[in-house]
């Protein structure tokens, strides 16, 4: 109140109103600032008054910490022999008063900022050095104590197990000495958060005594952990859900997106990245398989509570990272749940902590893990002779010309490598991120900011405009929390943002499209002279395009505060509390365009050297042949787009235990969200629905209970209202049970729990909602304009003319409702020796009335807006396996081995096609992910071959060709032939992460992979298949094609296993460009996802500004085996931004203050 004292009594002054005429959002600004400032500790200039009657020291602490901002830290054990306070203290300050308190006691203390840690004074010599001998068995020992990542651990306590008076506590770098203590000793390590750890000096040598090394493993009890469940926190051991954990410390990399550094780390999770390109390189994922037949399986995000994308948030900012994958874990979410939720929350500052910083920075080296391997020109030329000459046509190229593309001459004969004239091996990139928390008795902090930036991998600098695939992110989150009473605390929240992205003026796609399709003969990158080639009809030059035509920069930032408050409310019932966010969050994206277009040229043969197209000392001449071009660049600034969200909601929660044996828990929650249209920048719509807001409304509800450790039950419900149905159908109810029973805290397993410390079995059922696709105000009628028709016979002013009318565009459907997703779930957990772990899941997912559209409605109706019914129907089944183990062995410890497995299949129930062809042709029972091919034979051997053959229709089809099956056996090959083949979705994903240390040398490494999965190279690919002209033909290709042997003069490569077929120029190839097996290809794959080296720097010196720093070289997908060579298997297309091999070198700072 300080602080808002003094703003209020400045703006109260005459003086200063002129500075004060400013809106009181501003002012609280200022107050939350000033706020910061007065939350550092600062009571020791305050005056007390105390009287201490035959006081104990716990009472006199206790006293004391609520009068001022000083925290006492012991053991009670301690200051168990205390002596009673007898004490009268009148103003006078807290250091004299300590010291009086703690004078002619067995113990002492240590006063660090506002904290006092009480320890034994040391035994007196007396006690230890009676004789010699007894001389000879007191030692003193030193060392560190650390946790499992070697991050050192200050104020642990460190006491002989005989006599617990007897001890110190570890220092600012986790340094601790100890003197005069038995040689035989059993010491005992201990502090808050951590698991008790002995240790016996007898067993080790003296010179081992100086350089102890303690490490201290996290309290992560199965009966006392915790993970973030949905909107709130339990008890691991209490949880019947399938939900899993990810710790916040391995998604932290050099690498911009979180969600590729999420891949592979959790069972149930499947990932895919389609793109490698600067600021839309994340990964997609869904939580156990596709489950939608046309809207969307992927998950919501919750981000402190509040639905975000995963991308607003730094990896260095997280606290706890959790995955609720079934009906148990979800079923609160009502309408949001469908698709499985992650849920993360950030980092805090704790209450009487003293500052902590923290650094983290790295450089890296990217390059792509896959480089297409293309003929060139000489090549080029002889294999399209062979297109025309096998199909009886004129060879386009003579022998001379052919010579001539090998002679480097790039103005008329050129040999373009398309990919490396615009593509560079390498780029850069820099991550970023520093940041500071704590607080005082009062006040926590946290504030964070961070970078990403990379420049892409284009040659996109020729002009005086970089024209490159860039990306630059900025981020920062603040998070301050206030206790403005004993039961009330005050959160607010800040994050924000800020990116632009560049890409050249005729965009990224379009370059890596002609890339794909550009031969090396048809002209150079630009001529010897600087300007740019003509383009023959229906070519276009992809370093033009790249680097002639301007740029566009995107930008975009979010920004977002929330404020939170928690009531206790103990005085109604103990344990049960009130908690409220309010939310708002504003998106804004523009684009700036920088457009140019460029004029060609050709070689002059009429005005140059003799004809030739250079002048006499040999330099290009070219004519202009666009002339009248403007090439003048010019800005265009695209119509800004954006989104504002308000999310409120409040929930009355209760949590208490009865005794050692019972333990209940519930909540009941509102909120409400509103939200606009997503309206892609640039696109300028017009269209009012888009002015109005979306609103959702959602009521939950859980009641949870536990009985000794051993039984669980968790009951939920969420109810969700819709504007997308009508208003009978808007509210939908989604309830969820789930039971848990944890076997090794029966009384008849404890003798063999030293062997199996867990055994815990677990299921849940529940249906959780969906709006699907569900059309806004999709249930209403609609109206369009008509073409029209004549109007009247004659007579009239109107007499034949065409009148446009207005019809029924869409049909009024009230019966729409909602989706509904039933999830099955059973579990197992089991621990063996404290050391290994495993988590099997099996579950059934079944989503009903899905919403597709009646595409067997005839289009004699009018319609331009397709009815929707709901009537699609899918279900997903499967199994997730999680195995680890952990276990140290001196100075080296394995921090993990985990092994990760999921299963997972995806069947359409009904998907809403029309009626098949040929009943083998439906797609039902069949899944998700699959595509309808032709079977092939092989190739035909000979015209005997194909004379004794089904009739292939396309065209001429001649020996060396693709021979198909004739399915339903009429003779003829036709779409009848087809059926659903080569599921692009995995089945299977799997993954294998380890984690150890030596002393502070860290190794990790990370292998991921699928099976099971298929990529069609698609016969489209075929070389000169289409335009006839064009085509970046794989050196594959070239050298293993079927040819006749009239033509090679060899019999062998009449190959009957050649990869690619007979070769043709245009409709020659119809028959060969059909989808078939033939281009089907496995794409099974394992990849080296990651690996690390680092080392972790503890300065021993006190007078260091470091806590630790932590040095490491870093590599991220590293290597990719696979069967398929086409490109890279964790992509649909070489037509896409290739993805990123990346190497890193980095720095973790933890500070002090």
């Amino acid at each position: 109140m300080l602080t808002f004292s003094l703003v209020r009594l400045v703006e109260r002054s005459n003086k200063f109103k002129p500075y004060f005429s400013i809106p009181f959002s501003k002012k609280l600004l200022v107050f939350l600032c000033l706020s910061f400032l007065f939350a550092l500790p600062q009571a020791s200039a305050q005056r007390l008054n105390f009287e201490f009657k035959n006081a104990t020291l716990d009472s006199a602490f206790s006293l004391i910490a609520a009068q001022t901002n000083y925290k006492f830290q012991y053991d009670s054990l301690v200051i168990k022999n205390a002596k009673p306070l007898n004490l009268i203290v009148k103003d006078d300050e807290i250091t004299s008063i300590l010291h009086k308190i703690f004078e002619n006691q067995p113990v002492n203390y240590e006063l660090k900022d506002n904290i006092v840690i009480v320890k034994s004074r040391d035994l007196p010599r007396s006690q230890t050095t009676q004789s010699p001998s007894n001389r000879s068995k007191v030692v003193t020992i030193s060392g560190m104590v650390v946790d499992e990542k070697n991050n050192p651990l200050s104020d642990v306590s460190v006491r002989i197990k005989a006599n617990a008076l007897f001890g110190t506590v570890s220092g600012k770098n986790g340094y601790f000495t100890l003197s005069n203590i038995p040689r035989r000793a059993l010491l005992v390590f201990s502090s808050v958060g951590f698991v008790n750890s002995e240790f016996d000096l007898s067993s080790l040598s003296d010179e081992h005594l100086k350089n102890l090394n303690i490490v201290l493993k996290a309290n992560s009890g199965d009966l006392d952990e915790v993970v973030v469940v949905a909107l709130g926190v339990q008890k691991k051991i209490s949880v019947v859900g399938a939900i899993a954990t990810v710790n916040p410390r391995e998604l932290i990399g050099p690498t911009r997106s979180l969600t590729n550094q999420l891949a592979g780390r959790v069972a149930g999770v499947s990932f895919s990245q389609s793109s490698g390109q600067p600021g839309k390189d994340g990964a997609n994922f869904i939580i156990r398989g596709i489950n939608s037949v046309k809207g969307s399986s992927e998950p919501l995000v919750l981000i402190d509570g509040l639905r975000r994308n995963i991308d607003d948030v730094d990896p260095n900012d997280i606290e706890s990272f959790s995955i609720l994958k079934d009906a148990s874990a979800t079923a609160v979410y009502g309408l949001e749940g469908a698709n499985g939720i992650i849920v993360i929350t950030t980092k805090t500052g704790k209450i009487a902590d003293r500052p902590s910083v923290s650094m983290f920075l790295s450089s890296s080296v990217n390059n792509a893990t896959y480089k297409p391997k293309w003929i060139d020109a000489v090549q080029y030329a002889k294999i399209r002779n062979e297109a025309f000459a096998v199909r009886g046509k004129d060879k386009p190229y003579s022998d001379e010309i052919i010579e001539k593309f090998g002679d480097q001459d790039m103005d008329f004969y050129p040999n373009i490598d398309w990919y490396n004239a615009l593509i560079k091996p390498n780029n850069l990139s820099h991550k970023g991120n520093f940041n500071i928390g704590g607080g005082g008795n009062v006040v926590t902090y946290y504030m964070s900011g961070g970078y990403y930036m990379e420049d892409g991998m284009f040659r996109g600098n020729l002009e005086s405009y970089n024209s490159n695939a860039k990306y630059n992110q900025f981020n920062f989150r603040s998070n301050l929390k206030a206790d403005i009473t004993k039961t009330t605390t005050l959160g607010l929240g800040f994050d924000g943002r800020y990116n632009n992205t560049t890409e050249p003026g005729q965009g990224t796609n379009q370059i890596l499209t002609i890339i794909n399709e550009i031969n090396p003969t048809l002209f150079p990158t630009q001529y010897s002279n600087g300007t740019a080639p003509e383009e023959p009809a229906g070519t276009v030059n992809p370093f033009s395009l790249l680097n002639k035509t301007g740029f566009v920069r995107n930008y975009s930032n979010v920004m977002s505060t929330n404020l939170n408050i928690t009531q206790k409310l103990d005085f109604l019932t103990k344990g049960l509390f009130f908690n409220g966010i309010a939310s708002f969050s504003k998106i804004n994206d523009y684009s700036h365009q920088y457009i140019k277009a460029y004029q060609q040229h050709r070689p002059d043969f009429t005005n140059s050297y003799l004809g030739s197209g250079r002048d006499e000392d040999g330099n290009l001449v070219t004519i202009n042949t666009t002339p009248d071009l403007d090439d003048k660049m010019r800005f265009v600034s695209a119509p800004p787009s954006g989104n504002r969200v308000v999310e409120v909601q409040g929930s009355l929660n209760y949590a208490r235990d009865f005794g050692k044996d019972f333990t209940t828990s519930g909540l009941i929650l509102y909120k409400q969200r509103e939200f606009m249209a997503d309206v892609p920048a640039g696109t300028g719509s017009t269209l009012l629905i888009n002015a109005l807001p979306i609103r959702e409304q959602s009521i939950a509800g859980r009641i949870t209970g536990g009985y000794k450790n051993r039984y669980f039950t968790d009951i939920n419900f969420g109810a969700s209202g819709s504007q997308m149905f009508t208003p009978d159908k808007r509210w939908s109810t989604f309830p969820s049970v789930g039971l848990g029973w944890v076997v090794s805290e029966e009384g008849f397993f404890k003798t063999i729990k030293p062997v199996v410390n867990l055994l815990k079995f677990r299921g849940s059922y529940g249906v959780v909602g969906a709006t699907g696709n569900a059309l806004r105000f999709g249930y209403l009628a609609g109206t369009a304009p008509r073409d029209g028709y004549t109007f009247g016979f004659g007579g009239t002013a109107y007499s034949g003319q065409n009148i446009q009318g207005i019809g029924e565009s869409k049909l009024e459907q009230l019966g729409l409702t909602w989706e509904k997703n039933k999830k099955m779930n059973l579990g197992l957990e089991l621990g063996l020796f404290n050391s290994f772990r495993l988590i099997l899941d099996y579950f059934r997912n079944t989503r009903e009335a899905q919403l597709i559209n009646l595409n067997r409605l005839p289009a004699t109706l009018g319609l331009v807006t397709v009815p929707q019914a709901n009537l699609g129907e899918m279900y997903a089944n499967g199994i997730d396996l999680d195995v680890s183990y952990t276990k140290s062995f001196g100075d080296f410890r394995i921090n993990y081995i985990r092994g990760i497995l999921t299963y997972n299949e995806n069947v359409i129930v009904e998907n809403g096609e029309l009626d098949p062809r040929m009943p083998y042709q439906s797609g039902i029972g069949l899944d998700w992910g699959r595509g309808l091919n032709y079977i092939s034979l092989g190739l035909f051997k000979d015209q005997e071959d194909i004379d004794n053959s089904p009739v292939q229709t396309w065209n001429l089809v001649m020996p060396g060709d693709i021979k198909y099956k004739d399915i339903n056996g009429d003779g003829l090959i036709t779409p009848e032939d087809r059926i659903w083949l080569g599921n692009t979705n995995p089945k299977w994903t799997y993954s294998l992460a380890v984690d150890f240390s030596y002393k502070n040398w860290v190794l990790a490494t990370r292998v991921i992979g699928k099976a099971d999965m298929f990529r069609t190279i698609n016969g489209g690919r075929i070389p000169f298949n289409a335009s006839g002209s064009n085509g970046a033909i794989y050196q594959v290709a070239y050298d293993n094609h079927w040819t006749p042997a009239s033509y090679s003069g060899n019999p062998d490569t009449e190959n009957p296993n050649a990869v690619y077929p007979r070769l043709g120029v245009g409709s020659d190839n119809t028959n060969n460009a059909q989808q078939s097996t033939f281009w089907l290809r496995e794409a099974t794959y394992l990849r080296l996802a990651d690996i690390e080296i680092g080392y972790n720097w503890i300065p021993k010196s006190e007078n260091m500004p470091f806590k630790s720093v932590y040095l490491f070289m870093r590599g991220d997908n590293v290597a990719t085996f696979s069967k398929f060579k086409d490109w890279n298997p964790e992509q649909t297309s070489s037509y896409a931004y290739p993805l990123k091999r990346t190497f890193s070198l980095g720095v973790n700072v933890k500070f002090k203050l």
